[in-house]
């Protein structure tokens, strides 16, 4: 799964991503068990809220969504740096062309190679660390995503 954020949704954008991951499924049969997921929320009662009172990041992103592609049984390692080559560069260019030239994603969708401050936002990181802490002392939930 390869994760994203859109701070804004540029039409022309949004049309080269959907020709150019069309064109790879098309090039590619032995890949084409994917999709892309867009998702788009109202923002109305979350624009409202105090950013301070909450420890997410992303409150203005007006979309997120994910590219995935389920490889097939036997998958070669050609196959595997096929898809991440081309996914890797089409959500950067996805993500810049959205005003997110950052490559900052929502949390959920991460795949695991962003910074965390990609995941989590800079000035929310301390928070986070605090509150870590206090709730996580032993450690247990360092894995995924983490920000320790």
């Amino acid at each position: 799964m390869w994760g994203y954020q859109l701070n804004s949704l540029a039409v022309p954008t949004l049309v080269d991503t959907y020709t150019r991951y069309i064109n790879f499924l098309l090039a590619n049969p032995d890949l084409s068990n994917a999709f892309w997921l867009l998702e788009k929320f109202g923002l109305g009662v979350t624009a409202t809220i105090d950013d301070d009172s909450t420890a997410f990041a992303w409150r203005k992103s007006v979309s997120y969504g994910f590219f995935e592609f389920n490889l097939p049984e036997g998958v070669t390692a050609k196959q595997t740096s096929t898809v991440d080559t081309f996914v890797k560069k089409l959500r950067k260019d996805l993500m810049s062309g959205c005003g997110n030239p950052e490559g900052n994603v929502f949390p959920n969708y991460a795949r695991g190679i962003e910074k965390p401050e990609q995941v989590y936002g800079k000035a929310k990181l301390p928070r986070l660390r605090l509150l870590k802490k206090k709730y996580d002392p032993k450690g247990l939930f360092n894995h995924y995503n983490s920000f320790v």
